[in-house]
C-alpha cells in the first residue's frame, strides 16, 4: 500500500488547501460584492475549512479524515454556490461539484466519493424546497434537481468503478512491489552475506597470515637458540642450557634440547670416567706385563744356563759311555786273547760275581750296564769294582 498511501497524502494535503482556497475565492466574492449574507459566507466557509484541517492535522489518511475533508469540500462548493446568488454564473459554478467529486476520487476509497455525492444530493433538494435561490438562479424545477442528481450519480459511479480498478491495481502493484522487495531484501541479505563472507575470507587470511609470521618468528627464535645451542655443543661446552622459553608447542623442542644435552654431558662424564680408570687399570696391566716380562726373560736367561748345564752333562756322559765301550772292548779282546787265565777268571767271576759289579749310566734309559772286573789285572791290587785286593 506504499504508492495508495502516497496518493492518498497528497490527495489529503491537496483537498485542505482546496479548501482555504475556496474560503479566499468567497472572500474575493464579498469584496467584489453579491446578494449573499457575507457572515453566514465566511464564517461557514472558515468554519469548514478549519474543522477538515484538524481532523487531517489529528489523522493525515485515514477514514475520519476522508470522509471529513469530502463533506468539507461539497459544503465549500456549496457556499460558492450561495455566494453566486443571483448571478448568472450560479448555475456555472454548479460545475465545481462534479469536479470537486472528481478529485475526492483522489482518495480511492468509496466512502469519500458516496460521502461527496450523498451531501451533494441531499444540499440541492433541500435548499430547492427551503432556498432555492442559494442553488439555481431564477425560477428552478424538480426536473432540474433530478438532471443535476443523475449526472451526480453517474459520475460517483464511474468514479467508485475507477476508484475500485486503482484499488486492486494498487492492491498487486504493492504485492508486486513487496515481492519485489522481499527480492531485493533477500538479494540484499545475500549479497551482505557475501560480503560477509569475503570479508571473514579476507579477515581469515589476514589472520592465517599473522598466524603464519607469528609461527615464522616463533620458529626462528627457536632455530635460531637452537643453532646457539649446537654451535656451543661444537665448541664442547656440555653444560650449555636453553632458558628462555619458547612460544607455544616449541618450548617441548627446549626441554628435549635441555634434556638431551644432561643425558650427554652425563654420558661423557661417565665416558671420561670409565677412561680414567681404564688407564689405570692399563697402566697396571703395563707394570705387571713388564714384571712378568722381566721375570720371563730372567726364568729365560736361567733355563739357558740350565740347558747349558744339561748340554755339558750330556756331553760328559756321551764321552764316559764311549769310553767305557771302548774299555769293554778291549777287555774282551783281551780275554779271548789270554785263554789261559780262564779258569782262574771263573773262580774269581764265581767268588766276586756279587760284589765287583759296577754301573755305567746310559745316557738313554739311566740304567746302568754290569761289568766284570778285568781277570788281567796283577794279583794284589785292588778291584775298580769294589776296593777288594784281587788274588
Amino acid at each position: 500500500m506504499i504508492y495508495m498511501n502516497k496518493l492518498r497524502n497528497q490527495a489529503a494535503i491537496a483537498i485542505v488547501s482546496l479548501l482555504w482556497i475556496n474560503l479566499g475565492l468567497m472572500g474575493l466574492r464579498a469584496w467584489w460584492g453579491m446578494d449573499a449574507d457575507p457572515a453566514i459566507l465566511l464564517g461557514g466557509g472558515a468554519a469548514i475549512a478549519a474543522a477538515a484541517t484538524l481532523t487531517w492535522w489529528h489523522d493525515r489518511t485515514g477514514t475520519a479524515t476522508q470522509v471529513s475533508t469530502a463533506l468539507a469540500l461539497a459544503a465549500s462548493v456549496a457556499l460558492l454556490v450561495y455566494a453566486f446568488s443571483g448571478s448568472p454564473l450560479q448555475i456555472d459554478v454548479h460545475m465545481y461539484f462534479f469536479a470537486s467529486l472528481a478529485i475526492c476520487a483522489a482518495w480511492v476509497d468509496w466512502r469519500a466519493i458516496l460521502a461527496f455525492a450523498s451531501f451533494t444530493a441531499l444540499h440541492h433538494l433541500v435548499l430547492y424546497l427551503v432556498l432555492p435561490a442559494a442553488v439555481f438562479p431564477g425560477a428552478a424545477d424538480i426536473g432540474r434537481v433530478v438532471l443535476h442528481a443523475v449526472i451526480l450519480v453517474v459520475e460517483a459511479g464511474a468514479l467508485l468503478a475507477l476508484g475500485r480498478s486503482l484499488a486492486k491495481a494498487f492492491v498487486q502493484n504493492d504485492k508486486a512491489i513487496r515481492k519485489a522487495q522481499i527480492a531485493t531484501d533477500q538479494a540484499a541479505e545475500l549479497s551482505s552475506k557475501v560480503k560477509l563472507a569475503q570479508q571473514q575470507i579476507l579477515d581469515d587470511a589476514d589472520l592465517r597470515d599473522s598466524e603464519r609470521s607469528r609461527d615464522n618468528e616463533r620458529l626462528q627464535t627457536a632455530m635460531d637458540a637452537l643453532g646457539r645451542g649446537l654451535h656451543q655443543l661444537a665448541q664442547g661446552d656440555l653444560r650449555f642450557r636453553l632458558t628462555d622459553s619458547f612460544d607455544g608447542s616449541l618450548d617441548k623442542l627446549r626441554g628435549d634440547f635441555n634434556s638431551s644435552m644432561e643425558t650427554l654431558e652425563q654420558l661423557v662424564a661417565g665416558l671420561s670416567r670409565s677412561a680414567r680408570e681404564m688407564r689405570h687399570g692399563s697402566n697396571s696391566v703395563f707394570a705387571d706385563a713388564e714384571h712378568i716380562s722381566q721375570r720371563t726373560e730372567q726364568q729365560a736367561v736361567s733355563l739357558e744356563q740350565t740347558a747349558a748345564a744339561i748340554d755339558r752333562i750330556t756331553g760328559n756322559v756321551q764321552t764316559a759311555f764311549t769310553r767305557a765301550g771302548e774299555a769293554s772292548q778291549l777287555v774282551v779282546e783281551a780275554t779271548e786273547e789270554r785263554v789261559g787265565f780262564r779258569s782262574h777268571r771263573h773262580q774269581c767271576g764265581q767268588r766276586h760275581d756279587r760284589d765287583r759289579e759296577f754301573i755305567l749310566p746310559d745316557r738313554h734309559h739311566h740304567q746302568g750296564d754290569r761289568r766284570h772286573c778285568v781277570p788281567d789285572q796283577p794279583a794284589g791290587t785292588q778291584c775298580r769294582c769294589r776296593g777288594r785286593p784281587r788274588r
